[in-house]
């Protein structure tokens, strides 16, 4: 990736839900991590949350300041599960 602002936008959705499913969906975390050789350095982070009913499209964004250009990877994560199954697109860019 080019060195500039980063940014994140995207969206999520829950596709399906298992049987046990909570009564309200969790939280989903991101992060950004620039690889390195060491140890690789966190960018940042954020979260949003999923909406019922299913299919329903929650957006996000998100601005991490200026960037170096590199190599860099999204994690998302929810800390517990619910039973909600979730998918989502994005974009990560520097400008």
């Amino acid at each position: 990736m080019d060195a500039g602002k980063m940014s994140i936008s995207g969206k999520i959705w829950i596709y399906s839900k298992d049987s046990w499913f909570g009564e309200t969906p969790n939280r989903i975390k991101y992060e950004v991590w620039k690889s390195s050789f060491g140890l690789d350095e966190n960018v940042g982070k954020g979260d949003v949350i999923p909406q019922l009913p299913e299919g329903t499209e929650v957006e996000f964004s998100k601005s991490f300041g200026e960037q170096k250009s590199g190599q860099y990877y999204l994690v998302f994560y929810k800390i517990e599960d619910d039973g909600y199954n979730i998918k989502g697109s994005g974009i990560l860019k520097t400008e």
